[in-house]
């Protein structure tokens, strides 16, 4: 799988949500090599999509019952922000994650639930991440203090 979308040679278009469901499903696999293997796959759509789409379908499951899934859809909402920040991302049609109130308030509920110190602090970093590359930096950060409640 991964290799065809090296070579880009799936079109993601029609299967994109689906493929992507099962994918963060797999995140919950017990053994290590699957997970890498799953973010491997998904670096790969994220590179071969809108960042900002991939984002945006798999925030929800920062609230999986696993944290396997949690920690990994972090892993790849924060490459979604890192690639958003290398493309041309500022054009009228793609929104920046870094301003999305509803990515914000996932990742904000996550640091203020979560159990797992190190899932957590992926989190604050995460939020860290969104403030430091917006675009708009003063709404980004008025975002993360309203959803912390600083």
């Amino acid at each position: 799988m991964t290799l065809l979308l090296q070579e880009d040679l799936v079109n993601l278009k029609k299967y994109f949500g689906p493929l992507l469901t099962n994918l963060i499903e797999k995140l919950s696999d017990s053994k290590q090599v699957v997970r890498d293997m799953v973010l491997e796959c998904c670096s790969q759509m994220i590179k071969n999509s809108r960042p900002n789409v991939f984002a945006l379908q798999i925030v929800k499951s920062l609230q999986h019952a696993n944290w396997h899934v949690r920690e990994g859809v972090l892993t790849l909402i924060v490459r979604c922000i890192i690639v958003q920040g290398t493309q041309d991302s500022r054009k009228a049609d793609t929104g920046s994650l870094c301003t999305n109130a509803a990515l914000i308030e996932e990742i904000c509920f996550l640091v203020k639930v979560e159990d797992k110190k190190q899932l957590s602090q992926m989190g604050i970093d995460a939020l860290a991440l969104i403030i430091a590359t917006s675009p708009n930096k003063a709404k980004s950060e008025n975002l993360v203090m309203k959803e912390l409640g600083v």
